[in-house]
């Protein structure tokens, strides 16, 4: 008899399946989504589908319950829901949620993060295993990056505004086997790290670093990374391929030049009242408000505004075993500051890079020289986008926050496959296997079932 783990070595136990790639090799999923086989309501959160022998595992919030659910894959009936309580709120940006973390699984064990509470590790069966406390974080934009199992061992990354860490956990006690304090740039992070060999590398706001897997030592370091990486970094082979946004020029005039017309009592200061005539300021006031003292001063404003000003954009670096120390100007072989996306990361498929951005933009890049080989809008799709791509039997399937996925043939000059408006907001990042593809969406999860 085959052992449980060995049948799911190279399935969808984390966020984006297999060590984050977002392919599911050998499965024929349908290239039409259709009328689904079934659609089972749920409770909201962000967090994307992983699956487990006994089914689909998912996360959600209602009110300061937190929740993680099994669902059968043939029938969408409920197995089993488990809660916990908030140990802990705050507020956080409304693009964000308490479950926007992903699962990650063994094969035989589940493992949750939940921002407001900390990491719960549950039996296939839904029995709790342990409880590991974490937090309270000091994040605007809420937590999001997803935990990663590997050889025993559960690795977490925590990137906030102040104090970061990466923590390995070992997956049967929930006891911490070592733990890395981060230097973060002195901003947030929200990407989710991949395995290559024996490093973990994680990707954070300026900057990229690989650790030992075993002992937390830091190994290696490049610079010049654009700000708030989401998503997860794209191996292909002994090339890392990362994408982080910024700017050439600063995202707010200077803070000279708009005292004049926010600062209403002439302190000198910005209160965010002051600030509301203008959208996106009075928006994001919590990133600048670091202190979180309700006034924004020069310093503060000054931070925001130069924010990932310089390198940013997609970028590929050429990994070794061996290597040590900052790699910054050694290993860097391109870099893209025209066709990257923000939030969902890019996909490496059938010899091709394949990105999309809001506006429903997808861009071929050669992955090996960095080369824009085609750019072009995808057609009734063209929204915003959160959920990372996921490719199968030569189909890469992006889903837009307005509910539309589109299936496009895997090839340099891409071509529409097929359009499908699902009818609700989608944030989470499909989940495929054999002839399924399970979708959530804001209000349901869904499988789109093939027949051969």
């Amino acid at each position: 008899m085959i052992p449980l783990l060995l049948l799911f070595a190279s399935q969808w136990l984390q966020f984006r399946g297999p060590n984050g790639s977002g392919i599911a090799t050998d499965a024929q999923p349908p290239i039409a989504l259709q009328k689904p086989a079934w659609k089972t309501a749920l409770p909201f959160g962000r967090s994307s589908p992983i699956l487990i022998p006994q089914g689909i595992i998912l996360t959600a919030t209602d009110g300061d319950t937190l929740i993680t659910l099994c669902v059968d894959r043939a029938t969408g009936k409920v197995k089993w829901r488990r809660e916990a309580k908030r140990r802990h709120r705050h507020a956080i940006y409304k693009m964000n949620d308490g479950a926007s973390p992903t699962p990650a699984s063994d094969g035989r064990n589940i493992f949750v993060f939940f921002p407001d509470f900390g990491l719960i590790s549950y039996t296939g069966d839904g029995e709790e295993r342990w409880r590991l406390p974490l937090g309270p974080f000091d994040s605007f934009y809420g937590m999001a990056g997803s935990p990663v199992v590997h050889n025993g061992m559960l690795f977490l990354v925590c990137d906030q505004r102040h104090g970061s860490f990466l923590i390995a956990v070992d997956t049967q006690s929930g006891k911490q086997r070592w733990r890395a304090d981060r230097n973060a740039g002195g901003f947030e992070g929200f990407s989710t790290p991949l395995i290559y060999n024996s490093q973990l590398i994680v990707q954070g706001s300026f900057r990229v670093d690989a650790y030992s897997t075993s002992t937390g030592e830091k190994l290696w370091w490049a610079r010049r990374q654009g700000y708030n990486p989401k998503g997860v970094p794209v191996l292909i082979g002994d090339l890392l391929v990362l994408s982080s946004p910024g700017s050439d020029e600063p995202q707010y005039p200077a803070y000279d030049s708009v005292l004049p017309t926010y600062d209403n009592d002439r302190n000198g200061l910005l209160s965010r009242e002051e600030v509301k005539a203008n959208a996106d300021m009075y928006e994001h006031y919590g990133a600048m408000d670091a202190d979180r003292d309700g006034q924004v001063n020069r310093q503060e404003y000054d931070v925001i505004r130069n924010l990932g000003v310089g390198d940013y954009g997609m970028v590929a670096i050429r990994l070794s075993p061996s290597a040590e120390g900052d790699l910054t100007d050694s290993a860097v072989v391109w870099r893209d500051k025209r066709s990257y996306p923000n939030v969902p990361a890019p996909i490496h498929f059938q010899g091709l890079l394949f990105s999309v951005r809001n506006g429903g933009i997808v861009t071929t890049h050669d992955p090996q020289s960095g080369k824009a080989l085609h750019t072009a809008r995808l057609t009734d799709a063209l929204g915003d986008y959160y959920s990372a791509p996921a490719a199968a039997n030569g189909h890469v399937y992006f889903a837009s926050e307005q509910g539309v996925v589109s299936v496009v043939r895997a090839k340099a000059e891409w071509e529409i496959a097929s359009v499908n408006p699902i009818g609700d907001e989608i944030y989470a990042t499909p989940a495929i296997e054999g002839n399924r593809l399970f979708l959530r969406t804001r209000n349901n999860l869904l499988c789109f079932l093939s027949v051969h």
